[in-house]
């Protein structure tokens, strides 16, 4: 970072008086704002009333500002300003510095204009456009080190530790935007591959670089993360994330990410009803990523290759290779850090009922965004509802609690995610030409922050399709549990509190000493409790995983009480009465 000693000093001596009894500073300069306003810039430099300009300053450069001759001891202003400006005063973004004399420094330009479109900072960051100063400390003695420092310059990406592959302790730890090491590390002079990762979780890589220290060149090197995380939720940008090294002599050489070293979050489901898919292999960029996959069954969330084209063969199951499938197709690049749903749909030849819409069924894997691992609202369970049953009409969906959920659902179409009330509900689907109910289906929602897919699956006409599956809607869990056995309700007349009471055990009946209960659907939380006839617990306790206990009443008069479950919230599920005798 001093390569303009010899030349400062030799300006030094023959500018003025003042500033020759003072010591220069040196300074670089990079600019890191990937804000369009500001992709190219022009830089103004102004101290004891001189001023210096440096034009057309590209967006992920860096320059030397030795011309300016900037002293230690005395402000500076740095004044950044369009390219067409034609002095400090046409300005967008300024900055005073006091620089030390003899020392040396990084001006990093970088932050936002505007917020709009702009993904916030996940850490609760302001991005802000702004210029920061970092000083740079002499180049490690040992020649065979170099020295670096790590600045966290992408606004949308999380708080990251950083580590040298291979190293065990870590570089830099709990940087989150704007953040800077203060105190240089001296690694190896080498080839390495540097790992950004998720803070105080090193299995989570969230990008990886190749860094040759060696071809570098440079004593000190500034590594700084640039442009975006997830680009296309930053107003549709292009500037996908990569590593700045600024080095010795001012300039910045741009290093892009590890192919396939960011990744997104993705869950496969498979709901292809042909029974000649009813077990498949697939692979994924010719690696075998799932062995024997089974109708409606699904992989827990996992972590996919992002910022790459994803090439999956479906094949027979126990394929030793991906080069006779029975499908193949390429899933364009999955945005880093987005977590998605995958979910395999359709039939793979002729002779199966045709779409009542006339919809293309043939097999196919249909990638949903914004998939969820949990709610977005405590208290709350969130569902989001597919339809994927080839054959079956257009289907409105209806809650007992919302009301309608979803309307005018065609084969292929998935809603929104909507929030219910973590309860054991009834989801009623029906067929939205005709306004009847096609079949409704109890549904155990209950749970802290619970996420699920509710998908229509297989046949309504199961004799017209090779006799698959018949028609069922299935719950998809993030952990990858498929319950495809919820219990099925015919009309409106059947009720939730129907199923609950089938669920809850109490005896004997009438009783003198204990009183045993069983619930079978218990949830985490979920206590049972015995009512007087005024209303008062006259006896409680806590219902385990188990879902059963005992509770003495002995000591209670003879007549009727209400045995009487509640959830977590402490909400009434079910009831029953029973009599106490002496």
């Amino acid at each position: 970072m001093h390569g303009l000693r010899l030349f400062a000093a030799l300006f030094a001596a023959v500018f003025t008086t003042t500033a020759a009894s003072a010591q220069v500073a040196y300074f670089s300069f990079l600019h890191n704002s990937p804000d369009p306003a500001l992709e190219v810039v022009d830089l103004y430099v102004t101290q004891n009333s001189n001023t210096t300009k440096f034009e057309d300053i590209p967006f992920q450069t860096g320059i030397n500002l030795e011309s300016a001759l900037i002293f230690g001891g005395f402000p500076v202003e740095f004044v950044l300003a369009p390219p067409t400006s034609a002095s400090p005063d046409d300005g967008i973004l300024r900055k005073t510095f006091n620089p030390g004399e003899d020392l040396a420094y990084v001006v990093v330009a970088q932050g936002l204009t505007t917020t709009e479109g702009y993904v916030a900072n996940p850490d609760g960051k302001s991005v802000a456009a702004d210029m920061v100063l970092k000083q740079i400390g002499d180049a490690p003695t040992d020649p065979s080190k170099t020295g670096v420092y790590v600045l966290h310059g992408s606004t949308d990406l999380e708080r990251f530790d950083v580590y040298v592959k291979g190293v065990g302790a870590a570089l830099a730890t709990g940087l989150s935007f704007g953040d800077v090491t203060a105190n240089m590390s001296a690694i190896n002079r080498a080839d390495i591959q540097l790992n950004l990762t998720k803070a105080n979780d090193a299995s989570k890589i969230l990008a990886s670089f190749s860094v040759n220290l060696t071809s570098l060149g440079s004593d000190v090197v500034l590594l700084v993360p640039s442009g975006f995380y997830v680009p296309g939720d930053n107003n549709g940008s292009t500037d996908s994330l990569a590593l700045l090294a600024v080095l010795d002599n001012g300039t910045a050489a741009r290093i892009p990410a590890i192919s396939g070293s960011q990744t997104a979050r993705v869950q496969l489901v498979h709901n292809a009803s042909d029974p000649k898919l009813t077990l498949v292999d697939v692979w994924v960029n010719g690696t075998k990523s799932i062995n024997r996959w089974t109708y409606r069954t699904a992989t827990p969330f996992q972590d996919l290759p992002s910022g790459i084209p994803l090439n999956v063969a479906v094949t027979a199951a126990n394929s030793a290779s991906p080069s006779n499938p029975l499908y193949t197709t390429t899933i364009p690049s999955l945005r880093p850090g987005r977590t998605y749903h995958i979910i395999a749909t359709g039939v793979s030849e002729s002779g199966f009922a045709e779409n009542p819409g006339k919809i293309d069924t043939s097999f196919r894997l249909v990638v949903l965004d914004d998939a969820l691992e949990r709610s977005p609202e405590s208290g709350k369970s969130a569902v989001r509802i597919g339809h994927f049953a080839t054959d079956a009409p257009t289907v409105n969906a209806r809650n007992t609690t919302l009301g309608v959920v979803a309307t005018g659902l065609k084969y292929l179409d998935v809603t929104p995610y909507r929030l219910f009330e973590p309860a054991v509900d009834t989801i009623w689907v029906i067929n939205a030409t005709e306004e009847k109910i096609i079949k409704g289906y109890i549904v155990d929602l209950r749970g802290t922050e619970r996420a699920a897919l509710f998908l229509a699956s297989g046949f309504v006409n199961p004799a017209a399709n090779k006799n698959g599956s018949p028609f069922k809607m299935i719950l998809v869990e993030p952990s990858g549990t498929v319950r495809s056995n919820l219990i099925e309700v015919d009309s409106v007349t059947s009720s939730v509190n129907d199923y609950l009471q089938s669920m809850l055990a109490v005896g004997p009946n009438p009783a003198s000493s204990d009183v045993t209960v069983r619930f079978d659907a218990p949830a985490a939380g979920s206590n049972v409790e015995i009512v007087d006839l005024n209303g008062t617990v006259v006896a409680s306790m806590p219902l385990g995983t188990e879902g059963a206990g005992s509770l003495p009443v002995t000591g209670l008069s003879a007549g009727m009480y209400t045995v009487r479950v509640l959830d977590a919230r402490g909400v009434p599920v079910v009831e029953r009465p029973i009599i106490i005798t002496r």
